[in-house]
């Protein structure tokens, strides 16, 4: 257990030697009776007293009905698992096709599982009603997780995870996770490590948990989250590396994942001493679409006045290297945020949108920002706020320090929490920082009124202030004075996680790979580039392992073993569509056993060439309303005409003149950033068999196969990836048309064929 010092409450110089969260006292270890044993090979079975549960070896047990392998039937019992892993897929299986749940426990109370191996499955275990329901050193390693369609080169907003619906169950049905609990109380976890999942541990209706000493990490969704869940302490816990959407230096998204996620009305939670770096959000708190009045509450007469997930204590985490923000709390009344630490997050560390009376005091922000969204950026970011108390923080080198303003946000001000809370920027309070390197560093526009007072500069100057004259800044006594809540005495919890993983510190650390991140430790493969005359891949840790296996006579491979990662390399023989296969492999070979598979591809080299048109269009050549009109626009004098070799387009948020494949024919068109049309023709030569047609775009998008349309998305939209099949009785030469238009924003059209069951050699 650890005592919890309340910190002083007077402000000199602010916070100055806070301490938070301090004596260590060990748990006192129960004797206990050896429990009955049974060794289970099959699906449901039904517990009903306390034992030990050993799963046979070597044998997987398939959760056929989907309501679980073992059935906990009776309240105020233990169950203890072996050694043995209970196992639901072969290992190497592909992690999204796992099915089941390994435990489940409906109405039972006080019921304890503890220690054990699961993997293979959707969830490890899954407890509905279970009040006083403990599970203790469970490892679940290894079960369901989606495979993602982003890659290094580029995101697809199909990856993007829906946290704001779970009423019906939708964070389980949708996304699995190690240990699901919901409609509970008093529930305890702790010292459960989930590693190789989407999600550790949900937590949905559940009040006065104790979640402690877990370690939750290098999972591609949340690491805990709760839902609609208040009064739990959630202490000591890793949440690391809990990340999706992110491809260092090339895009940074995050796609809603967090290591800790409170979401629709969570209140009076301790988030205390926990790790949740290098995630998509550190911590990500929304108050709740029911709590904003986008979905209809079910209670005729719900007050949408201080609705919001409130009153939590987050103190002494470390929410650092997020792909966008370290805390995002938004639309939520009286949080405190103490003694935390907001380092490298590639938007900013606190994103606070529309918070009110949010208590921001002795955190350090450092080196925030580098990656942020126009004005978004740097330190603590407000959105209309009001009466929020920044004070006594630590600024360094981040792009801006505190950022507060008004903006014109039409569409939630008439929402009927802005209606009954207000959506004023005002009475906000900035007071005894100390800056270091920023530009501004407190930066405040639009409509507003702010309290500022003895922020100052590192070499003791004044901190300053870039402002728009209507954002009003009034002065205020030195000596404030700030009453801090009161912390709870008996914080559970001894396991070290803050700085556990300070050796990993750095965005640059994020490594994705399609089922999620890699942990620097095991063995890992993720394709660096897959398109074009040569495919290379990234190997981790494959020092003295096997390493792969090629199958296709149209290619060659070389791998460079110089430096970590190892990059394998394969390259075409020959012009057209080169189908192959590779496995990466390691370990294995001690009594026979063959190596672990690693990762599994079948790809195709495409060596091609497009004759690209780019061009400008209007309102009256608008492709959604005209496509007659657009496409003549192809054949005006704006039009440019150019060869690539790979149609892999990313313009970002540039014109098309500004990629080097197209600069030389499109630079000086007049060509800009948005409103633009590209239409792409090629040939390729194809062996016989089915093929996947691939394209990803952000905005419309069509393919067709000579005359034949093969695939449409013309509409704008995210990036996205679009496929279609091909069958090729025989081999042949394929002609290919590609159009796309973009709008505005972000752009990018890449086309690619993937080999479903091609042959590897020639055609006789």
């Amino acid at each position: 257990m650890r005592d919890c010092v309340r910190p002083p409450v007077g402000f000199g110089v602010i916070l100055a030697g806070f301490g938070v969260l301090l004596a260590l006292r060990a748990p006192v270890a129960l004797a206990a009776e050896p429990l009955p044993r049974m060794v289970i090979g099959r699906d449901d079975i039904e517990v009903t007293q306390s034992m030990r549960i050993e799963a046979a070896p070597g044998l997987n047990i398939e959760d056929r009905n989907g309501n679980g392998v073992i059935h906990v039937r009776a309240s105020n019992i233990t169950i203890e698992l072996g050694d043995v892993p209970i196992s639901g897929a072969l290992v190497g299986a592909a992690a999204d096709g796992f099915k089941g749940v390994a435990i489940r426990i409906d109405g039972q109370k006080n019921v304890t599982i503890r220690g054990g191996n699961i993997r293979g499955y959707r969830a490890a275990v899954w407890a509905s009603d279970a009040d006083g329901l403990t599970i203790e050193r469970l490892s679940a390693t290894d079960l369901w997780r989606q495979h993602l369609r982003s890659n290094i080169e580029f995101e697809d907003a199909r990856d993007w995870l829906r946290p704001h619906e779970n009423d019906q169950r939708e964070w389980f049905e949708k996304y699995g996770a190690a240990i699901f609990v919901e409609n509970s109380s008093g529930v305890t976890i702790r010292g459960c490590r989930g590693h190789f999942l989407q999600n550790g541990l949900i937590l949905s209706n559940v009040a006065n948990a104790r979640v402690y000493d877990n370690d939750f990490s290098f999972n591609s969704g949340w690491g805990i989250a709760l839902w609609r869940s208040s009064g739990n302490t959630i202490a000591h816990n890793s949440t690391d590396f809990c990340i999706r959407g992110y491809s260092h230096g090339v895009y940074n998204r995050g796609q809603d994942s967090a290591g800790i996620l409170l979401f629709e009305q969570s209140s009076r939670n301790v988030i205390a001493n926990n790790s949740a770096t290098h995630c998509g959000d550190g911590l990500f708190a929304f108050a709740g679409r029911e709590a904003l009045g986008e979905v209809k509450a079910a209670d005729a007469d719900f007050d949408y006045r201080r609705r919001g997930c409130n009153e939590n204590v987050i103190v002494g985490n470390d929410f650092s290297y997020a792909a966008a923000h370290g805390l995002e709390l938004t639309f939520s009344f009286d949080n405190v945020v103490l003694s935390n630490r907001f380092v490298g997050n590639a938007i900013c560390g606190i994103w606070a949108g529309y918070s009110r009376g949010t208590l921001i005091a002795d955190n350090e922000f450092e080196s925030n920002g580098d990656a942020g969204y126009g004005l978004e950026r740097g330190g603590v970011n407000i959105e209309h706020g009001a009466d929020n108390r920044i004070v006594g923080n630590r600024f360094s080198r981040n792009s801006a320090g505190v950022h507060l303003w008004w903006d014109e946000d039409a569409a939630l001000a008439k929402l009927p929490w802005a209606v009954a809370n207000g959506v004023e920027s005002t009475r906000n309070i900035v007071h005894a920082n100390t800056f270091d390197g920023e530009k501004p560093a407190i930066h405040l526009r639009g409509p507003g009124l702010v309290h500022l007072g003895a922020n100052t500069l590192a070499d003791g100057g004044a901190a300053s202030v870039e402002r728009e004259e209507a954002h009003r800044a009034e002065p205020m006594a030195a000596d404030l004075k700030i009453q801090l809540p009161e912390l709870p005495g008996d914080l559970p919890g001894q396991r070290r996680a803050v700085g556990a993983r300070s050796s990993l510190a750095g965005r640059e650390r994020i490594i994705l790979g399609p089922f999620g991140p890699w942990d620097h430790r095991s063995m890992f493969v993720r394709p660096r580039l897959t398109r074009g005359p040569k495919h290379v891949y990234e190997m981790y840790e494959f020092r003295g392992r096997s390493a792969n296996v090629v199958t296709g006579e149209f290619v060659t491979m070389s791998m460079n073993s110089d430096a970590e990662p190892h990059l394998f390399t394969i390259s075409g023989r020959q012009h057209g569509a080169l189908p192959y296969t590779c496995r990466f492999g390691g370990g294995g070979g001690e009594r026979g056993r063959p190596p672990v598979v690693v990762y599994d591809a079948r790809a195709a080299i495409v060596d091609m060439l497009w004759n690209v048109t780019v061009f400008p269009w209007d309102d009256s050549s608008d492709p959604r309303r005209d496509v007659d009109a657009w496409r003549a626009r192809a054949a005006s004098p704006a039009a440019r005409r150019v060869g690539v070799d790979d149609l892999t387009l990313r313009f970002g948020r540039g014109a098309p003149g500004d990629l080097p494949a197209l600069a030389a024919a499109v630079k000086d068109a007049g060509i800009g950033p948005d409103r633009f049309g590209v239409i792409a023709r090629g040939s390729l030569e194809m062996r016989r068999g089915t093929w996947e047609i691939v394209v990803r775009s952000d905005d419309g998008v069509r393919v067709r196969v000579g005359e034949k349309p093969l695939i449409e998305n013309w509409n704008p939209h995210g990036p996205m990836r679009d496929a279609a099949t091909l069958t090729l009785p025989e081999d042949a030469i394929v002609d290919f048309e590609v159009e796309y238009f973009e709008v505005d924003g972000n752009a990018e059209i890449v086309f690619d064929v993937v080999p479903i069951e091609v042959s590897l050699t020639a055609t006789p």
